[in-house]
């Protein structure tokens, strides 16, 4: 940030966002030593705080996408949400980190419903982005969890396949529906490219 050509900038974030600038590091870092240095109850506590900052955000991704931002950021030409953060893929790479924890701990609490309704905002927060790499990190990172910390109980193992079924559903109709409302640009085609040398790798 001090080498920068416009320091304060690097230190709030970049053009055009407010990610990936110095402050947001410091906050990350923070919050590392914090759970580090927690007792076990307190560490416990810190995914579940993160969920609710979390969420938060994804209301305010919605209401963004409906026209109702009380801050009157607005969201892009296109209707793509971006939160606070300037930029649908940010808010969308944010959401898809916190919306598998969601998942794992309605899977793990005893009463679920508030966490299913913090993956249902989520959800509703990632559609508004119109993020599609979110989408699929999110199914892809909810998908791990599912196979590596298996349900306790069966009942909630088909409830939660059914959930992960619909919200496949829901990522490729999105999918489908940005693709046709985006002209075939540049960047998707750096896209392909990109993973046909990921695939060829």
């Amino acid at each position: 940030a001090l080498g920068s050509v416009d320091p304060w900038l690097s230190v709030i974030g970049r053009h055009g966002g407010f990610s990936d600038g110095l402050w947001g590091l410091a906050a990350g870092v923070g919050c590392w030593f914090a759970g580090a240095w927690s007792g076990g109850a307190q560490r416990a506590a810190l995914p579940r705080a993160a969920l609710w900052v979390g969420a938060a955000a994804a209301l305010h991704a919605v209401l963004q996408a409906a026209g109702a931002d009380p801050w009157k950021i607005g969201p892009l030409p296109t209707g793509r949400a971006v939160g606070g953060l300037g930029s649908p893929v940010d808010l969308g790479g944010f959401l898809a980190v916190l919306f598998p924890l969601s998942v794992q701990a309605a899977r793990q609490d005893g009463r679920p419903l508030p966490e299913r309704l913090l993956a249902a905002l989520y959800l509703a927060g990632l559609a508004a982005t119109g993020s599609r790499a979110a989408w699929l990190g999110a199914g892809a990172a909810t998908a791990v969890l599912a196979v590596l910390t298996p349900a306790p109980e069966a009942s909630r193992r088909r409830a939660w396949a059914v959930f992960a079924a619909v919200a496949a559903a829901a990522a490729v109709g999105l999918a489908w529906r940005v693709g046709a409302l985006r002209s075939f640009r540049h960047s998707d085609t750096g896209r392909v490219a990109v993973w046909r040398v990921a695939l060829r790798a």
